[in-house]
């Protein structure tokens, strides 16, 4: 009798080795059992490994090799794909679940982009996006959404990080935040995560893809709100949306002076025509500011092809408007619906203003 022993711990060859390995390394063993056997003349029988132990058995060419549990099975083909990592292909998945972490190097890790979620969201669509640096602010504005009562229900709310600090802060939400949101990695460069400084080049480099984020959102057929990060709301704005208008925008503090902090969108061709000659006079321009200059020369040269709606300012107020008024916000007959902590700099200057004016909704 011809007796093959391929003992898996002692071989050169790799069990998880790359499928293409795998298959010559199969090749070779039929080769040399068949030789084996027309040399011998005799039954062959095979010591095969145990994949879970590593020792050998014999088992006969009659005998059924036990099959994984199925559990092992069942695991392998429903682990989600943010959980297996960056792998080349399956053999490499098999070597980094049975090596020590230690071992495994550095495997990339998976972060959802907006394609992941896009056929995940309704319209009309919340958008935010925020960096490592303003994330106390993106959650005080995601605790002053949970406060509202939107009728029939809160729009969904996507949160698109410009760099993975953000996105593994956000991951885990603060204690006391119900609201859910979809939360997304940038696909475009990642920024500083620290950039806080208005017109400064890292913080041009976030807002500058601000609306390339919602071109996509709006060529999807979803309606989109955006929404800075440094902002509350404290009414329910969908209800100044419900006229024809196509775009509807706050205002600063003057007549046509308006802020790509805040707007709401439909989608229609329009709109993605704007967003397209808004990104374009970006790119013209080698001065690389933010967003917002760019913003405006759309709005000013195509405002007569389309239906515009500027929203009131003390409804919709700017940090000028808030820091200039007589009263706070809180004893004005009429109740501002959202307040925007612009026309100061910093985070810390920023923070300063919702406190003193009691718009900062983060648990102690």
């Amino acid at each position: 009798m011809f007796v093959y022993e391929f003992n898996m711990a002692t071989s050169n060859l790799d069990p998880v080795c790359s499928l293409r390995g795998a298959q010559c390394s199969f090749a070779a063993l039929i080769l040399i059992v068949f030789t084996g056997l027309l040399l011998s003349g005799s039954s062959v029988e095979f010591l095969v490994p145990s994949m879970t132990t590593g020792l050998s058995r014999r088992q006969s060419p009659g005998h059924t090799h036990k099959p994984p549990p199925a559990s092992f099975i069942t695991r392998l083909q429903t682990q989600p794909i943010i959980q297996r990592g960056n792998h080349s292909d399956v053999a490499e998945y098999y070597r980094s679940q049975t090596e020590p972490i230690s071992q495994r190097g550095n495997h990339s890790e998976y972060y959802r982009k907006i394609p992941d979620v896009l056929s995940l969201l309704e319209s009309p669509v919340i958008l935010c996006v925020a960096n490592f640096g303003y994330t106390e602010l993106l959650y005080n504005l995601l605790f002053s959404i949970q406060n509202l009562d939107i009728k029939p229900r809160t729009p969904d709310i996507l949160v698109v990080c410009s760099d993975k600090r953000c996105y593994r802060e956000m991951e885990s939400p603060k204690d006391g935040l119900l609201v859910k949101y979809h939360l997304t990695l940038t696909d475009m460069a990642e920024s500083d995560e620290r950039a806080s400084i208005f017109r400064d080049q890292s913080f041009n480099q976030i807002v500058q893809q601000k609306p390339k984020f919602v071109k996509r959102l709006i060529e999807r057929g979803l309606d989109v709100l955006f929404v800075d990060s440094d902002i509350v709301l404290l009414g329910n704005p969908f209800l100044y949306f419900t006229g024809n208008a196509e775009l509807y925008v706050q205002q600063e503090a003057y007549k046509d002076h308006i802020c790509s902090g805040f707007y709401f969108m439909r989608a229609t061709p329009h709109m993605s025509s704007f967003i397209s000659r808004w990104i374009t006079n970006m790119q013209r321009d080698h001065k690389q500011w933010d967003d917002q200059p760019y913003f405006i020369q759309a709005f000013r040269k195509l405002k007569n092809k389309m239906k515009i709606e500027t929203l009131p300012i003390n409804l919709f107020m700017s940090g000028k408007v808030l820091q200039d008024g007589k009263n706070p916000w809180y004893d004005m007959d009429v109740r501002p619906v959202e307040i925007h902590a612009n026309f100061v700099t910093g985070l810390g200057e920023k923070q300063r203003l919702l406190k003193e004016n009691k718009l900062w909704f983060l648990p102690n």
